[in-house]
Formats: C-alpha cells, structure tokens, sequence
C-alpha cells in the first residue's frame, strides 16, 4: 500500500521529522487536552501518534511574492491558545464536540477534528473544513489546498 500523500506533503512530513511508522507517545498531549475541557476521541489520539508536536513550514508564491505557511499539530501549545467557549462556538448538532489539535496561520487559527476524524480550521470570523480526515487535512495544509467555508 502506498502513502496517502503526495510526493510535496511526504517532503514536507519528512522535514518536520516525520517517519511512515511515527508512534509517539500521546499523553503528554492528552493530559493537556482532557486539563481543558476537551474529550480525547480514539481517532485524534491515532491522529496525534502519527502527527503529534510536528511543526510544518510550507513556501509558497502568491502574487511574485515568496511566503511562508506555518502550521503544528502540538496540541500542548493550542489548547492554552485558545478558549474552550470559543471552540464550543463551533459545535453543532451536526459536527458535534470538537477536539484541539494545533494550529495554523502562525497561531491565527485553530486546527479541530470532530468523533468522525474530519479536521476544521477556525477564526475569529469563520469555520472552513479542511479535509474530512486526518490524511485529507495534512494533504491540504501540505499542498495548499483550498478549504471550503462552513456556513
């Protein structure tokens, strides 16, 4: 079976010290999260043992100018950045309770997964689901993929 990933997110994974049989430990993470009022759902804990404290830089050009993309999957560092009444602004009767797992934009948005694994992005002014797994969102954070705002 191959990697669910292109060739420029495994690049990107590898530079962040990412390996295909990454098992790091989670509790570290989750005694963070459970401190904050968050459930720790099975599919973030596997979600976090394969990606957990990976700090990603992805290099980009918009409009002739190089920039830079930063984005963590460290969720020691998100759930202190972030209030837990803010994330529950994002529940739903469809999404459900949502889980911290990082950030992106240098910290200007927090990372979500939801019970059934999709990952979300959150802002001061909206929710943008950024891919309806864990591989999907890395793929999409990695690549630079558009986001689909939730309404």
């Amino acid at each position: 079976m191959g990697l669910p990933f292109s060739e420029i997110t495994v690049g990107l994974l590898r530079e962040a010290g990412w390996t295909t049989n990454r098992d790091v430990p989670t509790t570290a993470h989750e005694q963070a999260l459970k401190a904050g009022g968050y459930q720790v759902f099975p599919v973030v804990r596997d979600f976090l043992r394969q990606f957990g404290g990976l700090q990603i830089s992805r290099k980009f050009v918009w409009n002739r100018v190089p920039l830079v993309s930063k984005f963590h999957f460290d969720a020691r560092i998100a759930v202190g950045a972030w209030s837990p009444e803010f994330i529950k602004s994002f529940e739903s009767s469809e999404r459900g309770p949502l889980c911290v797992i990082g950030e992106t934009e240098f910290g200007d948005s927090v990372l979500l997964m939801d019970e059934q694994g999709r990952l979300y992005s959150g802002t001061d002014e909206y929710l943008t689901l950024v891919g309806n797994s864990g591989y999907d969102a890395v793929e999409a954070l990695c690549t630079g993929r558009k986001y689909r705002k939730i309404p």
